[in-house]
């Protein structure tokens, strides 16, 4: 693994794995751009989600990986320190971003592999094929009523053997079953930290921006809204400002539209509006404003955080503007993609998964045809004691 920290000591991983529980030595780090904060130390600091915190001394841009840092599978978070050292004691100078790594079970007898997707559907389908076995079976029953004159004992072995099939295919069906529910819950899980370590690179091209509104008309503007989310403005305005909402009604519906993250918005080169995304702390019941960015025609980084979690997008038209069929493309993407080319708002990862297990969880259920088939088989028993006596 290479981490990469720029002239602002922000630090990038070039893959979000850092290793395996229980390895030692088998792995090492490579930093480049430590110099760029002239320093006497530098260290990394790991932090794991049981509160424990250890600190390793970077040496000659290298850091080895021991069994005591890959002490526990699991999240963690990393951070790269340039120190000034006094006798034993170092002061911090400078401090990178925290990168969200992951530290992966090893394969013993407490970590459970996670199934893919390919498992999951190979499980659904012997869902059916029992499904469909148990309906054979159930033909099967009513097939052997003709010969229940024949034998008291060939009517008791073929119960039997009939009944052991049935029961056999019932378990199976059940253990595939409960399977297929661990398999789609571990795929959300998985898929879960895979979007927050992409979203926390910045290293996905999308745009996060998704247009909710319908249109706008104030009787001399209008603006309507394409499929992918691209804007078409028509009309004067007048002296004063026109301030469009883009992901809510009004300042008072603003949700965490965009989490918390760096990113750039920009309006692809149009320079006749301004792009606004306003923050608000809603705390206490009060209403604060923030604006986060302000774009005219050019890129515009802002941050979102904790600070003012909720936000909205405005699209403000300048004074007496007359616009003519003008498109508009409006994006908001991660800041560190550096590709500035416009495209539709597509859903994230996370969004996917989720569409992804509600259609497992909607797939029919067997259970009136194991119902029906153990309907027959109660039928036959009772038809095979009414010949014995």
């Amino acid at each position: 693994m290479t981490i990469v920290l720029d002239e602002n000591y922000f630090a990038v991983a070039s893959d979000d794995l850092l290793g395996y529980c229980g390895e030692t030595n088998s792995r090492v780090i490579e930093f480049a751009g430590l110099d760029n904060v002239q320093a006497q130390m530098y260290s990394l600091v790991i932090s794991y989600d049981d509160g424990e915190c250890f600190e390793t001394r970077i040496q000659d841009g290298v850091v080895a990986l021991t069994a005591g840092l890959m002490r526990k599978a699991g999240d963690v978070d990393v951070q790269v320190y340039a120190c000034d050292m006094q006798g034993d004691v170092y002061t911090v100078v400078k401090k990178s971003n925290i990168l969200r790594l992951v530290i992966k079970p090893s394969l013993d007898a407490d970590s459970k592999p996670v199934p893919a997707l390919e498992d999951s559907l190979r499980i659904l389908g012997k869902i059916e094929q029992c499904a469909a076995a148990l309906t054979d079976l159930g033909e099967t029953l009513v097939e052997q009523q003709q010969y229940l004159d024949t034998s008291q004992t060939q009517i008791t072995q073929a119960q039997q053997r009939l009944m052991s099939q049935f029961t056999a295919c019932l378990s199976q069906m059940n253990e595939a079953v409960q399977t297929a529910q661990e398999c789609a819950l571990s795929i959300q899980q998985s898929a879960s930290q895979i979007a927050v370590n992409k979203s926390s690179t910045g290293l996905e091209k999308r745009n996060l921006l998704k247009i909710g509104t319908d249109g706008f008309d104030n009787g001399e503007v209008t603006m309507t809204v394409g499929q992918g989310g691209e804007l078409t403005l028509n009309g004067t305005t007048g002296s004063t400002y026109t301030s469009i909402p883009l992901t809510s009604a009004s300042s008072q519906d603003c949700i965490k539209h965009i989490p918390n993250g760096e990113y750039i918005i920009c309006t692809n080169g149009f320079s006749k509006l301004a792009v606004c995304v306003i923050g608000y702390d809603l705390d206490d019941g009060t209403l604060v404003q923030r604006s986060l960015a302000w774009c005219e025609g050019s890129d515009v980084s802002f941050t979102v955080d904790d600070e003012f979690p909720y936000n909205y997008v405005e699209l403000w038209l300048d004074v007496d503007t007359t616009f003519d069929n003008d498109l508009i493309l409006p994006m908001i993407r991660y800041k560190g993609v550096t590709d500035s080319s416009w495209e539709p708002f597509t859903p994230d990862l996370q969004t996917q998964i989720d569409d992804l297990r509600k259609q497992i969880e909607s797939l029919p259920v067997m259970r009136p045809r194991v119902l029906s088939c153990a309907n027959i088989v109660s039928r036959v028993t009772t038809k095979a004691q009414e010949v014995t006596q």
